[in-house]
C-alpha cells in the first residue's frame, strides 16, 4: 500500500513541476525516476508478499482506493487552480482521475511484484498524451459484410 507521504510527493510533482511542461509529462518523469521507482529511494517496502496480502484483501484494497481518491482531490485541485478551472468545473478532476489512474493501475495490474510497473505506466501516460479519441474505436463490418445487431 501506498504512503499518505508518497501520495504527497507525487502531488509535488505535478504542482512544482517546470514552466511549460504537462501534468502528463510530470507524471511521466516521476515515474522515470524521482519516485519509489527510483534507484536507492525504493523503500524496503512494499515487497511482493506485502503488494500481494493487499490484493487479496478487499479491506485493504478499499483503503488503498481510499487513498487514491483523496490522492485524485488533491490534485485536482492543484490542477483547478492551476488552470483557472471554475469551481466545480469537471476538466480538472477528469485529468486528476486520468493521472492518478495511471499510477493506481501501476500497482493493481502486478500485486505480486515487489514494486509497480513503471514500463506499464509509461505505456498508459503516453496513451493519455496521445488522447483517447483514437483508442478503442470499434472497427465497422468488414467490406462486403453487412452489419449485424
Amino acid at each position: 500500500m501506498d504512503s499518505e507521504e508518497g501520495l504527497r510527493e507525487r502531488k509535488r510533482a505535478v504542482q512544482y513541476r517546470a514552466a511549460g511542461q504537462s501534468a502528463v509529462d510530470a507524471v511521466g518523469t516521476f515515474i522515470a525516476g524521482r519516485g519509489e521507482w527510483a534507484a536507492g529511494r525504493r523503500p524496503e517496502q512494499p515487497t511482493s508478499r506485502f503488494r500481494q496480502l493487499i490484493a487479496d484483501s478487499t479491506a485493504l484494497q478499499a483503503q488503498q482506493r481510499r487513498m487514491f481518491a483523496a490522492f485524485e482531490a488533491a490534485l485536482a485541485g492543484v490542477l483547478a487552480e492551476e488552470t483557472g478551472a471554475r469551481p466545480g468545473a469537471v476538466e480538472p478532476f477528469v485529468a486528476a482521475v486520468a493521472l492518478v489512474g495511471v499510477i493506481r493501475a501501476a500497482f493493481e495490474v502486478s500485486p505480486g511484484w515487489p514494486e509497480p510497473d513503471r514500463d506499464m505506466a509509461t505505456a498508459a501516460l503516453r496513451l493519455l498524451a496521445a488522447g483517447l479519441s483514437g483508442y478503442a474505436v470499434r472497427p465497422g463490418p468488414p467490406a462486403g459484410r453487412p452489419a449485424s445487431c
